[in-house]
């Protein structure tokens, strides 16, 4: 276990996060794509920090028109993985659309990552759309949703 907290995403953050993002994934994402979530929803996007203030992890969501909230971005530094810090963050956007009082939360994820698809089934989601050549490579996705109330 790594100790860390979470706040909320500053827009000084994006240097780090970008670089946690381009190591994590395997979609390309422009540098700034972190001024468009934090305009749509700033009390969305939130941050995993050790304790000395080095972003370890990110989650970016965004609220969807129907009451329903989608994540958009989730990234935990390779070497952090398994830590429990993808936890503290998915847990934390959890609260955040149930404080708001929102209906689900939805999220795409690659249909081969097993293991992101187990963590999301720990918390209550549910496959619910395949999506054929979702990603830029051309890979299939799986759509997840968890219902709120």
């Amino acid at each position: 276990m790594i100790p860390n907290y979470i706040r909320e995403m500053r827009l000084s953050d994006r240097d780090e996060l970008y670089a946690i993002v381009t190591a994590s994934l395997d979609e390309e994402y422009l540098p700034d794509v972190f001024y468009a979530f934090s305009e749509s929803w700033p009390e969305g996007q939130f941050v995993s920090c050790d304790f000395s203030g080095r972003p370890l992890g990110l989650i970016c969501s965004a609220r969807l028109a129907d009451g329903g909230i989608r994540i958009m971005l989730f990234a935990v530094s390779p070497g952090c993985r398994g830590c429990g810090i993808g936890t503290k963050l998915l847990e934390r956007t959890l609260m955040q659309a149930r404080m708001e009082m929102r209906r689900y939360v939805t999220l795409e994820v690659r249909k081969e990552n097993m293991r992101a698809r187990a963590f999301y089934s720990r918390f209550g989601f549910r496959e619910s759309d395949p999506l054929d050549g979702y990603y830029n490579d051309g890979g299939d996705g799986v759509r997840m949703i968890l219902f709120l109330s």
